[in-house]
């Protein structure tokens, strides 16, 4: 009997009720569930209105109940029961039949189970409508009476079974949601793996490479037969390739969300930074100083910072002059932690610079510039980690580059 058939009262009574759990969310939906129990328990006239769910296992428990003051509970002693010690009733039930009778002695021998299960806990009346999702029982809505051997008349069922299909449409929808929720977290953790692997993989290349490219500049300043020299350019050149590679898994890498955690040491970050650029400096001719102190930690991802210091100090590097000097510092300001990387080349126009902090690394590169594309990487990283890059004219001569990061007070 479906919901047509009822009185424009009761209607109303099961619209309202079926209203609040299609509406419900996930922390409501309990809520929604109890406050339906209610309605069709003052409906029906009933002490006791209960949600059995079946679950997966061939086992089942009652989830909600309601009850008629000074009724007791039975929650607490179905829990994990065997579907098949009940197989009459679970048969209905998957059927889509309705069980309702005005006295236990209705229910036929092969029902004896139910009947003595029923009995145990002084109930003369049952009414109970099958829960079905997707086509598959998952439970029942039951309205039991202990005082009246009173069937249940057919818009109390119809009511019944109006409320547990809505109660269907809300398990599934909010089964959904949490699929939906599980997915997007794995696919999160996913995402997060990558940007991890990309970022410990690239450090881990452009540092023996830093390395490989620094030592066969400063072999060309040897005496070299013609054949090794040979051999040190090409040595150079497969560097660069393969550094390049590295730069464009960055540039995959720069912009991904970061997982941050708390106590990243700047100073033993950027020491390494800078022992690792020093060969190549120095075959440019060009000093690598690190100013003392700066012994802050900072909510970061380490390796990400490790490859923007990097991007940092080799822009500088490589817009210095021979006999230059670059000067790292590491301070703070507030709640932040100010590294600032200052070299000694020539000034630059700040139009270009607000266009090359405006723009990502594709859109720079589209427009045919290549110049500069490491520090637009860089700010891509520091916006990654909820920092600010800085971009300009030092007043006493030559560019700056500041990275703001919060702080980690210790």
């Amino acid at each position: 009997m479906g919901p047509r058939s009822l009185s424009p009262r009761v209607t109303a009574i099961v619209a309202r009720a079926t209203l609040d759990l299609l509406a419900a969310g996930p922390q409501e939906l309990d809520d929604a569930i109890q406050g339906a129990l209610a309605t069709l328990g003052e409906l029906d006239g009933s002490d006791r209105v209960y949600v059995t769910m079946y679950d997966g296992d061939g086992t089942f428990r009652n989830s909600h109940e309601w009850l008629r003051a000074g009724t007791p509970s039975h929650r607490e002693y179905v829990v994990d029961l065997a579907t098949a010690d009940f197989p009459w009733s679970v048969q209905l039930a998957k059927d889509g039949r309705t069980l309702n009778v005005a006295s236990l002695d209705e229910i036929p021998e092969e029902g004896s189970n139910e009947r003595h299960s029923f009995g145990m806990f002084g109930v003369q009346a049952v009414m109970q409508v099958p829960i079905h999702v997707d086509g598959t029982l998952r439970g029942l809505i039951g309205c039991n009476k202990l005082h009246e051997a009173r069937r249940s008349d057919e818009e109390v069922v119809g009511a019944a079974t109006a409320i547990a299909e809505a109660v269907a449409h809300a398990i599934t929808w909010h089964e959904h949601e949490r699929r939906l929720a599980e997915a997007l977290a794995t696919a999160e953790q996913a995402v997060r793996e990558r940007d991890d692997m990309l970022a410990r993989v690239s450090h881990e290349l452009r540092t023996p490479l830093h390395a490989i490219i620094g030592f066969a500049e400063l072999l060309r300043f040897e005496a070299l037969s013609p054949t090794a020299g040979q051999a040190v350019t090409r040595i150079d050149e497969a560097g660069r390739q393969l550094l390049e590679l590295v730069e464009h898994v960055i540039d995959l890498n720069a912009a991904s969300p970061r997982t941050l955690r708390g106590g990243v040491p700047v100073r033993a970050i950027t020491e390494h930074v800078v022992d690792q650029r020093r060969p190549l400096a120095a075959s440019r001719g060009v000093r690598i100083l690190l100013a003392p102190g700066g012994s802050h930690h900072v909510h970061a991802d380490d390796a990400a910072l490790e490859q923007l210091i990097d991007m940092l100090v080799a822009a500088a590097v490589s817009h210095s002059e021979p006999g230059g000097v670059v000067e790292v510092a590491i301070g703070e300001d507030g709640d932040q932690c100010a590294l600032t990387v200052h070299d000694r080349g020539p000034a630059i126009d700040p139009t270009v610079v607000a266009t090359m902090l405006e723009l990502g690394v594709g859109e720079w590169v589209a427009e045919g510039r290549t110049a500069g594309v490491g520090l637009v990487r860089a700010r891509a990283l520091a916006e990654s980690m909820g920092g600010a890059l800085q971009l300009g004219n030092h007043p006493g001569g030559g560019v700056i580059a500041e990275l703001r990061l919060e702080l980690d007070p210790r």
